[in-house]
């Protein structure tokens, strides 16, 4: 009997040290060095005030408002703020511009499509997913020679006086840079998501089977982008988004979306330099779909759904806010939802959802863009919102990448011939299919006879447009400038007919040709 009670003592031993041993060796899995560097400086009673590069996370997050950097200046590790996200928000067009990318690697499919999209100047960054043998998820580089390379809106690239857009490819010159990049240490890491780029450091998520990291690159050589050494390891979750921005103090906020975004892991950087940030190994705090989500909507509407991309934006009082994108299966629809962050006690990330809207990815009946493929945000040197994204695969023209760049509305002074630009749209109250002309492209895209643009005879019916003082647009309801006619002036800024049958005379569904006059 004493016997079988010493085995037992013993063997109850074991287990309990074997328990221990476990127990401490999953708690210095899951605790960086940075960590226990600061529960070390905790108990020596050492001021937090006087410890710049290392923090302790939970208290830091917790201890006030979560608020962003308000630069309003683009540098090195920190995006342009935006003066009211909601505003530029809901002045996104509906109706982007029609773009595209030259790419000739090989035909991207459905188990590889494109995830995310990213721009700095007249770079765009392309993540796509890739379940080959290889399984190797990719960073793409795109340089835009054809457009804008100061930032701001980039228009139309398909633009040909002689051709339609949705057959038109994209200017030879805007293509793909070189070779993807991807680790070749990690080459079972198939799918690489939606990412943010935060100054000139972008936050890239790599997963598979549950398993994830987030990868670093420094593009200040836009063309050669670097890998970072530092890595967020996530062992035993997915990683489908990431987003990335400099908080108010200097330190860095990343925010990793499990499957589908539906949950968020938040995590703070311990120090202030963006090229070493040392995020601790565990997220600070994990936020999921299932807590309460406010809403200042007229409707109420609280929905969070499966987000394809996250991108966070600062305002420049500090407030924080993330735009989604998804495709709403239930209404057919690609679409963006806006919610402001804020922090509510040590336990809980309070979202709140402050906008909606859906967005239009077809074009002359051919869909550009699909929201469940490459989607990302964008803020100009003005602080201007805008919007890409991308179809999921490259069968476009000529085996090209379609995409749409919706832009702010209007994106830029209307004081300028240089912003000017005319928008009629087939159906009232800006609804169905559109045409977008800009003075700047009034060559490539000439408008004497709609029925060679698009299709556009006697299809208008409302209207938008951003004139100089001055400067008119007329309308007519016969090709080349003949027939009854309606002026649409220049009043310096952003003007609308809702209706074009209520004009005198009634020009709905009865324009023919567009005439500038300067």
């Amino acid at each position: 009997m004493r016997k079988t009670v010493s085995i037992i003592s013993v063997l109850t031993f074991v287990i309990i040290s074997f328990l221990l041993v476990d127990a401490q060796l999953f708690e210095n899995f899951y605790n960086s060095e940075e960590d226990i560097a600061v529960q070390n400086l905790i108990t020596s009673h050492v001021s937090f005030s006087h410890v710049d590069s290392i923090i302790e996370p939970k208290q830091y997050l917790f201890s006030g408002e979560l608020r962003g950097s308000p630069h309003r200046i683009a540098d090195e590790d920190n995006n342009v703020c935006v003066p009211d996200v909601v505003t530029a928000f809901n002045r996104l067009s509906t109706h982007g511009d029609t773009m595209g990318l030259n790419y000739d690697n090989y035909n991207v499919s459905s188990h590889n499509h494109f995830q995310g999209i990213q721009r700095y100047n007249n770079y765009l960054y392309i993540t796509r997913a890739d379940d080959s043998v290889e399984k190797a998820g990719e960073l793409n580089v795109f340089r835009l020679d054809s457009r804008n390379t100061k930032g701001l809106r980039f228009r139309s690239n398909r633009l040909n006086p002689y051709q339609n857009i949705k057959d038109m490819p994209p200017d030879f010159d805007d293509a793909i840079l070189f070779e993807p990049i991807n680790d070749p240490h990690v080459p079972s890491y198939e799918h690489a998501g939606g990412f943010q780029l935060n100054g000139t450091v972008m936050a890239v998520p790599y997963e598979e089977d549950r398993k994830s990291r987030i990868y670093f690159y420094l593009i200040d050589d836009p063309e050669n982008p670097v890998k970072l050494s530092e890595e967020v390891i996530r062992p035993h979750d997915s990683a489908g988004t990431a987003s990335l921005t400099k908080l108010e103090d200097d330190h860095f906020l990343l925010i990793v979306g499990g499957r589908h975004a539906t949950t968020l892991d938040f995590y703070i950087s311990q120090s202030k330099n963006i090229l070493s940030p040392k995020f601790p190994k565990k997220p600070l705090m994990r936020w999921d779909k299932s807590m309460p989500i406010l809403s200042t909507l007229p409707d109420g509407d609280v929905g969070y759904y499966s987000y394809q991309n996250l991108n966070l934006i600062t305002q420049c009082d500090g407030t924080l806010y993330l735009i989604g994108s998804d495709y709403y299966i239930p209404g057919n629809q690609d679409r963006l939802d806006l919610f402001r962050l804020n922090v509510i006690d040590e336990t809980t990330i309070q979202l709140t959802k402050v906008g909606k809207k859906a967005l239009v990815c077809d074009d002359f009946d051919e869909m550009q863009c699909d929201f469940d493929a490459a989607g990302g945000a964008y803020i100009d040197p003005e602080g201007r919102l805008y919007y890409y994204a991308t179809e999921a695969k490259n069968d476009g023209p000529y085996n090209t990448i379609t995409m749409k760049e919706f832009r702010p509305m209007p994106h830029g002074e209307c004081g300028s011939l240089d912003n000017a630009w005319v928008e009629l749209f087939v159906e009232t109250d800006f609804n169905g299919r559109n045409l977008m002309l800009d003075y700047t492209d009034r060559i490539l895209r000439p408008a004497n006879d709609l029925r060679y643009v698009d299709g556009f005879n006697d299809k208008a019916s409302s209207v938008q447009w951003c004139l100089p003082l001055d400067v008119a647009v007329t309308l007519y309801d016969d090709p080349n400038y003949q027939g009854q006619s309606f002026a649409l002036q220049g009043t310096g800024k952003l003007e609308k007919i809702d209706d074009l049958s209520n004009t005198s005379p009634a020009m709905g569904e009865n324009v023919s040709s567009i005439k500038w006059s300067e």
